[in-house]
């Protein structure tokens, strides 16, 4: 589940496709060793929507949370630029810095 988070956070931080977030995934260790998928196969595009879709709004709300607490933590934010939306079970994550995302 790790990963699948990880790679979702990802596509939504950069507002890319879930062609284009495999491809980039598969393409960088960097991003391979953030995701936690290291020399394993990356999951496909069904694997990924279906997760997407299984994540609840209170799985959003709580995940926000904990986003702005590691944000304001690293003295990223003051905790009015990082939200998480839900649509159609999707998520995004509109705070970009490498420093929060090492903390998920």
């Amino acid at each position: 589940m790790i990963p699948i988070l990880r790679i979702l956070t990802l596509k939504h931080l950069r507002g890319l496709s879930y062609e284009k977030i495999i491809l980039n995934v598969n393409e960088s260790l960097v991003l391979r060793q953030f995701c936690r998928i290291y020399f394993n196969p990356i999951p496909h595009k069904s694997t990924l929507i279906r997760w997407s879709n299984q994540i609840s709004q209170s799985t959003l709300e709580e995940f926000n949370r904990r986003l702005n607490k590691i944000a304001i933590q690293l003295q990223v934010t003051k905790g009015k630029g990082l939200s998480v939306k839900n649509g159609a079970g999707l998520f995004r994550v509109t705070l970009t810095t490498n420093r929060l995302i090492n903390w998920l």
